[in-house]
């Protein structure tokens, strides 16, 4: 959350006796990988900042790509249907990407996760802070992402491409087309967002600490909070306390269990048992 301290203190709803940052637990601090725009003069300038073999490659690919016997297009979403389904379609090979490459990630398969991302998704276009772009061949998705656009920021959030495509680098096409949108409306900012991808090295040109911080916003999210601080989540996810639950008896096992999987959040690893 960049600068919270700042944007969250004058919150009115910070005022009114409910959590500060200065009472919520840290989780943590974490490298973002930024493009300060304004520090070139569009696109073709920043360009001669980027290494040359990389942007050899681009063109090379721009010229593969164009060579399929369909048209090659960069759009920008513009409907709430259209973009129902450029998300469906994020969602679909992002999954398909992480089960390839033998990565687990519970959460982002989760339907609730899916949910969640259409409602933000949805608010961020409703109030035109949406960039929903697509790399588009034919009447076929190759690549699409997406971020949002405050003032002269702009966070991207996800980027995603078809895993058919990938020797034509259709990700990192579709990443030129969007820094170029933001050169042409305004954008002094580009923000990559904390994670440890080699890309963001690549095209960022300056960087900054990111802090996160846990802010409950209900009884049950404060709940949650205490027994993480409490230790008691760590605590459950003890051996002993594993031997101790084999033997119980069996109807107190799944009452236990169900009880767990009411309330998930609290189960740490016990629940797996």
């Amino acid at each position: 959350m960049r600068n919270a301290s700042a944007s969250l203190s004058s919150d009115p709803s910070f005022s009114k006796g409910e959590p500060t940052l200065g009472s919520c637990p840290i989780l943590g601090d974490h490298l973002s990988r930024i493009i300060r725009l304004d520090r070139f003069n569009g696109w073709d300038d920043y360009a001669k900042f980027l290494p040359k073999r990389m942007m050899n490659d681009q063109k090379r690919q721009w010229r593969r790509i164009a060579a399929n016997d369909a048209q090659v297009r960069s759009e920008i979403v513009n409907s709430k249907e259209e973009l129902r389904r450029a998300l469906d379609w994020m969602l679909h090979h992002k999954l398909a990407w992480l089960k390839a490459s033998g990565k687990s990630d519970s959460t982002f398969a989760s339907p609730e996760y899916a949910d969640f991302l259409h409602d933000v998704v949805q608010y961020a276009f409703d109030s035109r802070h949406l960039l929903f772009s697509k790399l588009c061949v034919g009447e076929d998705i190759v690549a699409a992402g997406f971020g949002y656009k405050y003032g002269t920021d702009f966070m991207i959030h996800n980027l995603t491409y078809d895993a058919a495509w990938q020797n034509y680098s259709p990700g990192r096409l579709l990443l030129e087309n969007m820094i170029k949108w933001c050169f042409d409306n305004g954008v002094a900012l580009f923000d990559f967002m904390p994670g440890e991808e080699s890309y963001k090295a690549t095209w960022a040109n300056d960087e900054f600490c990111v802090t996160d911080y846990l802010i409950p916003v209900t009884l049950r999210g404060s709940a949650i909070i205490q027994w993480h601080a409490s230790g008691l989540s760590t605590l459950a996810e003890r051996d002993w306390l594993k031997v101790v639950y084999r033997c119980l008896p069996r109807r107190v096992q799944q009452r236990l269990n169900a009880t767990l999987l009411a309330h998930r959040e609290y189960a740490g690893q016990v629940k797996r048992i």
